[in-house]
């Protein structure tokens, strides 16, 4: 909706399945494609009926018996749908439900593996960590959180750079919720997905 308000496209209406505007909720959830996706790994009940990405994930949070992993699998679902999503826009492939699913379940397995590191390891040397830029011509977008929990309220900030490595939109936002770590984690996904499509990337 926000690439059709700032004439970058000429019809808000979903390119996928042609049915409504272009949200971010009809986007991750509602699309028919996006729908043949939760369905294929059996989370349909999951996001069915809801307004806001937001909701599912504090559906799972406020949900006593879910385990920490079936939100993971939903974070890196959407964030699949999304990130295909954009490859299709910049001409590349529009991939399939079965093929989106598995890429956010090899995801989802490196990431396991990188958490499950023996702590020692990550003593033993201390590691540089340095900001890969994305492939030519494209954005990339970095986001962090906090959390505050002696004044009980969470920070969250984004910062989007091209394949040079400059800043092109940055921004922050202080929000009175004393969320959890992952809690925070998430809002900071949905925030940070929000801003790059109002700045059109």
């Amino acid at each position: 909706m926000n690439l059709f308000h700032r004439k970058v496209i000429d019809n808000p209406t979903c390119e996928e399945c042609g049915l409504s505007p272009e949200t971010i909720i009809h986007t991750l959830c509602h699309c028919t494609k996006a729908k043949a996706i939760w369905s294929h790994c059996n989370l349909s009940n999951m996001v069915e009926g809801q307004g806001d990405f937001m909701d599912i994930l504090w559906q799972c949070v406020l949900n006593q018996g879910t385990a920490s992993s079936l939100m993971d699998m939903i974070l890196m679902i959407a964030w699949s749908i999304w990130r295909n999503k954009n490859e299709v826009r910049h001409g590349g492939k529009n991939m399939s439900a079965v093929e989106i699913y598995g890429m956010a379940t090899k995801l989802l397995h490196e990431y396991t593996i990188a958490q499950e590191i023996p702590h020692q390891l990550h003593n033993t040397q201390p590691t540089q960590h340095r900001w890969v830029p994305p492939p030519n011509g494209w954005y990339k977008v970095n986001v962090d959180a906090a959390v505050f929990s002696k004044h009980k309220w969470s920070g969250i900030g984004v910062i989007a750079r091209d394949d040079q490595g400059l800043v092109v939109a940055a921004m922050s936002k202080k929000l009175e919720l004393p969320l959890k770590p992952l809690e925070i984690e998430a809002k900071a996904l949905e925030q940070a997905a929000i801003f790059a499509k109002d700045i059109s990337l």
